[in-house]
């Protein structure tokens, strides 16, 4: 009685939006399983992600070479950060 679960992978200057966030990489992955979307940067560019904290506020840009966002929790884990505004972590959300 288990479903499927969905796996999905999208190459060179892939984006998703969500209703809370965009996300732009080199390589996007998607975890159904994990609720889990992965952003990778090509080495000279970096991975981005714009979280929208609440309903109404701006998007927040994050920037690693890697990015990892748990869409069920919303914690994000960065590897190689670059730039990002602690601020938009309210409930200490990122690791």
């Amino acid at each position: 009685g288990r479903r499927p679960s969905i796996w999905l992978e999208a190459a060179d200057n892939a984006k998703v939006e969500g209703t809370d966030f965009t996300a732009l990489g080199k390589r996007i992955t998607y975890d159904q399983a994990k609720q889990m979307i992965i952003l990778e940067g090509d080495g000279r560019n970096n991975a981005e992600l714009y979280r929208q904290v609440q309903p109404g506020a701006a998007r927040m840009p994050i920037a690693a070479r890697r990015i990892s966002y748990s869409l069920k929790s919303k914690q994000v884990k960065l590897d190689g950060a670059q730039s990002l505004d602690i601020n938009q972590f309210p409930n200490g959300n990122a690791k």
